[in-house]
């Protein structure tokens, strides 16, 4: 009976192990889908103001003027600019446990650290790169570039459900 009982157990464990890893990709989903839409809306209306601030000047001078339209700028968007660093801050450590939890929390505290700061780079410059790419489409037509992040949000998410070994 003990070894019926282990084998029970056994068996309970693998499950509860499927349904975590299961249960982890839908999370990192919803992060992906949740906090990268936010940074990239948000961050279009700051950069906006941002650019109508230095090409107001036409020249890059540090006088008293320019100093505070641009504290100007920043008081009128801290919560934006707040809201954009918790987005990167949570996708970025989103990814991160999802890559800790399918090592099965092999990790330590140091490689895990690491891993977070160098998912953040990633994080960053891929949203800027997105950022860059909804500027060139022209200005306005932030609808067009989100359909083109939705798409890429999609076909990411195929490859991944058809390359993923979990």
């Amino acid at each position: 009976e003990t070894a019926s009982g282990s084998e029970k157990s056994k068996s309970y464990r693998d499950l509860k192990n499927d349904a975590s890893k299961t249960s982890t990709r839908v999370k990192i989903i919803e992060i992906c889908t949740e906090s990268s839409f936010q940074p990239l809306f948000q961050l279009y209306i700051v950069y906006i103001s941002l650019m109508r601030w230095a090409i107001g000047t036409g020249m890059v001078t540090r006088n008293q003027e320019d100093d505070q339209h641009f504290h100007l700028i920043v008081n009128r968007h801290w919560r934006e600019m707040l809201s954009i660093g918790v987005s990167i801050l949570s996708l970025s450590w989103g990814y991160t446990s999802y890559y800790r939890r399918s090592k099965n929390g092999a990790l330590g505290m140091l490689p895990t650290l690491i891993y977070f700061t160098s998912t953040l780079l990633f994080v960053f410059t891929r949203i800027l790169c997105f950022e860059m790419f909804s500027y060139s489409i022209g200005p306005g037509k932030i609808g067009l570039a989100m359909a083109f992040v939705g798409i890429h949000v999609i076909v990411m998410s195929v490859i991944d459900f058809i390359f993923s070994y979990s």
